[in-house]
Order: structure tokens, then sequence, then C-alpha cells
């Protein structure tokens, strides 16, 4: 989360985590991060406006 509370940053520190997410060439996509901020973004939204869970 920014500092003035605008922006938030959703990742993942795994240097393999982009292939997981979007495949390669010889592997398909197991995406992890879009299904999630897909099932909550509802209450991400709340957090990042209220700043409450």
């Amino acid at each position: 989360m920014s500092a003035d509370r605008t922006q938030a940053f959703l990742g993942s520190n795994l240097a393999y985590a982009g292939h997981l997410e979007l495949g390669t060439s010889k592997m398909p996509a197991r995406p992890f991060l879009r299904r999630v901020l897909g099932e909550e973004q509802a209450a991400l939204a709340n957090i990042v406006t209220t700043g409450k869970k």
C-alpha cells in the first residue's frame, strides 16, 4: 500500500511466479494471483477505501 493509500501492490517474491501465472511455451498457465484477485475484489476494495478488513 502506498503512503497516500492510493495504490496497492499485489504480487509474489518468487522468481518463477510470472511463469506460473501466465504459463510458458512448455507449460500452461496456472493462475493464482488473478483468481484470488477476482474472488476477493469486494474485500480488497473495502480494505483500500476504509483501511479495515
